[in-house]
């Protein structure tokens, strides 16, 4: 019975030693050894403990559950408290409430303080962008012009506007060849003179001009002027003989008289081919006479200094398009300039708008601070770069002479009497010279290109327009 007790404490020992918990202790001191008594009688089996833990307490019970008694605790004591971990990175700024709203609105272009403004005025245009209804056609699209649609903005008084392209017009016109070159005859313009006697007379008797500014006569158009060319009557030439200065009919140039001119379809050389159908022409000959600009001071337009050598501002440009040019002090060209006397109404139609690159690139030199902005035109020159252009078939000087008409003599051009430039004109470019505000590029009668030293109130060049037409 004794050793089965005695089992029974080793082993509960065992079990506090193996769970880490707290432990109880028995001992008792060691005897003297006696002397070996006589077998006792079998003693009776001993009895099995159960033990149960509640609450972290361990229970003994020697009578079948009856009777549990405490033996102690069976979890062990607390550990001590860890070190504290060293303290986190701080976190990165959040976004401002404005820098929220760009996120998610990106278009925004405002300051910040221009955000808070509109915050706070509720701005709504501003900050989310104008609430455009469908629009509403103001100008219906015709041949050869574009329309106009208008859309207005629900929430404040913003319109925007919106081209409608035109009803594309072809021209009436057929393109030829000659040596390799295209051409095409499309409109018309005074070119030769009327020397038959005859018909001068009878053309003298006419009063009335059409809308064009030119007389009819037996279904022909004529154009009458009081000349006032550069060179007239007669001159000593190269090899010291007596010349006159004539018309291509042999008439003697004179200066203040009156003399007709032929109203003659327009040679044009086709110079560029687009995808979309439209040509790229320049006249072939010099057409007229007139200065770049008559002005030879800066001058003032909307605050800004304007100089001689402004294409935008020019008196060619105007001249050449029909423009008003009274608001940027220079004369008032509706339906007198080249445009309208060139091209009957039906015409005009297959003549396109284009934008016209006036930027330093164009000119002798990528500094230029004369170059002045883009125009949109349908009649304009061509630039410096332009006659250096192989594609479009200047690769010589000689690929940039340009005869003069009998009607740019009689109206101011000069022109060469050398045997090997004969006829052969001076002529404006539209790129601004870049030493000076008052001078421009031009080309000689040799075909030699100047871009320097020319000023602009000159009126002895001639003009030799450029355009773009629609062509099937």
């Amino acid at each position: 019975m004794k050793n089965k007790f005695l089992s029974s404490l080793a082993f509960i020992s065992l079990l506090f030693s193996l769970s880490g918990c707290g432990s109880i202790i028995f001992q008792q001191e060691q005897g003297e050894q006696g002397q070996q008594g006589q077998q006792g009688e079998t003693g009776k089996d001993g009895v099995t403990p159960e033990f149960k833990v509640e609450d972290g307490i361990l229970y003994v019970s020697y009578d079948d559950g009856a009777t549990w008694t405490k033996l102690g605790n069976v979890s062990g004591e607390d550990g001590k408290d860890g070190t504290n971990g060293k303290d986190g990175t701080n976190g990165n700024d959040g976004l401002s409430a404005y820098e929220i709203f760009l996120k998610y609105h990106p278009e925004y272009t405002g300051s910040e303080e221009d955000w808070i403004n509109d915050v706070a005025s509720g701005n709504t245009c501003n900050l989310f962008g104008h609430e455009w209804d469908e629009g509403v056609i103001t100008t219906p699209a015709k041949e050869g012009v574009n329309g106009e649609k208008t859309y207005s903005c629900a929430n404040c008084d913003e319109h925007k506007y919106e081209v409608i392209p035109m009803i594309k017009v072809y021209a009436n016109a057929e393109i030829y060849e000659v040596d390799g070159v295209k051409y095409v005859n499309y409109g018309s313009y005074p070119q030769t003179h009327v020397g038959d006697e005859i018909l001068i007379s009878e053309l003298n008797e006419l009063t009335e001009i059409n809308y064009r500014g030119y007389y009819e006569y037996n279904g022909k158009e004529y154009a009458k002027i009081t000349t006032k060319p550069y060179r007239s009557g007669s001159y000593t030439d190269e090899y010291g003989e007596t010349k006159y200065y004539q018309y291509s009919d042999g008439v003697t140039v004179y200066r203040n008289v009156v003399e007709w001119f032929n109203v003659e379809p327009i040679k044009w050389r086709i110079i560029s081919e687009n995808a979309e159908g439209s040509y790229q022409l320049y006249s072939e000959y010099l057409l007229d006479a007139t200065s770049y600009c008559y002005y030879d001071y800066v001058r003032k337009i909307n605050e800004v200094d304007i100089y001689q050598n402004n294409y935008k501002y020019s008196n060619i440009r105007a001249w050449l398009n029909g423009y008003n040019g009274t608001d940027y002090k220079i004369t008032d060209y509706t339906n007198k300039g080249f445009y309208d006397r060139a091209f009957k109404e039906e015409e005009k139609g297959a003549i396109v708008t284009i934008e016209v690159d006036n930027s330093a690139s164009t000119t002798s030199s990528s500094s230029n601070e004369y170059a002045c902005e883009n125009t949109n035109d349908k009649i304009y020159l061509l630039s410096y770069k332009d006659v250096y252009n192989t594609s479009y078939g200047f690769t010589d000087n000689e690929s940039r002479y340009a005869q003069v008409t009998d009607y740019a003599k009689a109206k101011g051009t000069d022109w060469s009497t050398s045997t090997q430039y004969f006829n052969n004109g001076y002529y404006w470019l539209r790129s601004p010279d870049y030493h000076f505000s008052n001078s421009t590029n031009y080309v000689k009668g040799d075909g030699h290109i100047v871009n320097s030293g020319n000023v602009v109130y000159t009126t002895y060049h001639g003009v030799r327009a450029a355009c773009n037409i629609n062509l099937e």
